[in-house]
C-alpha cells in the first residue's frame, strides 16, 4: 500500500465518521414506520447521546444562526450536526498535528546525524 492509497483510506474514514449521524438517521428512519419516526434533533440527543445544550460551539452557532440569532437560517438539528462536524474536524486537526510532530522530529534527527563526506 503506497502513501496515496493510505491517505485516501484515512480521509474516507474521517468522512464516514463525520457523516455517521446522517447515516444513522437514515438507517433508523428506514427501520421505523413513518408515524413513529423521530426527528433528527431527538436522534442526536437521545440515541447518539450528543448533548448540545452546554456546548460552547453549539451555543455560539445557535446565537448567530439560530431562530433568535443575527442570521436565522439553521434549525436545532442542523445546528447540532454542524457542531458535531466541527468537533470531528477539530479532532482530525489534532490527530494530524500529533502525527506531523514525530515525522518532523524524525526528519530533523536524520538530517543532524548524517555525516558529511
Amino acid at each position: 500500500m503506497n502513501k496515496n492509497t493510505f491517505h485516501y483510506i484515512t480521509e474516507l474514514g474521517w468522512l464516514l465518521l463525520a457523516l455517521m449521524p446522517i447515516i444513522a438517521y437514515f438507517c433508523m428512519a428506514s427501520a421505523q414506520p413513518s408515524t413513529d419516526m423521530i426527528t433528527f434533533t431527538e436522534m442526536m440527543s437521545s440515541k447518539l447521546q450528543f448533548t448540545s445544550s452546554n456546548n460552547v460551539i453549539y451555543s455560539t452557532i445557535w446565537d448567530v444562526f439560530g431562530t433568535g440569532g443575527i442570521l436565522p437560517i439553521l434549525t436545532e438539528g442542523l445546528a447540532a450536526y454542524l457542531t458535531y462536524y466541527i468537533i470531528i474536524e477539530l479532532a482530525h486537526l489534532v490527530v494530524d498535528v500529533l502525527i506531523f510532530i514525530p515525522r518532523l522530529a524524525q526528519g530533523w534527527i536524520s538530517s543532524f546525524t548524517r555525516r558529511k563526506a
